[in-house]
């Protein structure tokens, strides 16, 4: 069920995309008008940001056959088709990690969800075992003994549970 609907959900969007493309004239009207009335001056006055004709243009460059000098729809299904085959075979060849023949070892915090940014052993500690780590989606966290098989995280401030920490220095 789930693969029919995006199946169905790719077909859209690429037909949108390629009906946009080859109807950007009756799409985009205002820099066809302005090329009518007073010619190319009026859009050369556009910032090239604001130059949705060009953006259309590239991309039809882009998309287009050479041979055919169009865009040819009747192989957006088969490019589909091969983009699905690729991630099935990309997906049957993962192994359970991403490096050979490295063992990864969880050491927390599990207490808290998110991705950890920044990772900083405390540089007052002469053991090296007490270490701080930071979260992009906000908290910075404290061990005493990263060592230890289950080490014990806890947040260093409620303050820092909101901001999102990319680095650390001491």
């Amino acid at each position: 069920m789930h693969r029919r609907k995006m199946q169905i959900l790719v077909t859209v969007v690429l037909l949108f995309f390629s009906i946009l493309i080859l109807n950007r004239s009756t799409l985009f009207p205002v820099s066809h008008h302005l090329l009518l009335k007073s010619g190319e001056s009026e859009l050369s006055k556009l910032s090239k940001r604001d130059r949705m004709d060009l953006a259309m243009a590239q991309e039809f460059e882009m998309t287009k056959d050479p041979a055919l000098d169009r865009v040819p729809r009747e192989r957006f299904y088969q490019a589909y088709q091969y983009a699905q085959q690729k991630r099935q075979s990309l997906s049957l060849r993962k192994t359970s990690t991403a490096i050979s023949n490295v063992n990864w070892t969880e050491r927390g915090p599990i207490n808290f969800g998110g991705r950890t940014r920044a990772i900083m052993i405390d540089p007052t500690d002469a053991t090296h075992k007490a270490v701080f780590a930071a979260g992009v989606s906000g908290g910075l966290w404290y061990t005493s003994d990263i060592t230890a098989s289950s080490p014990t995280w806890t947040a260093v401030d409620d303050f820092f549970e909101n901001l999102a920490i990319t680095t650390l220095a001491y």
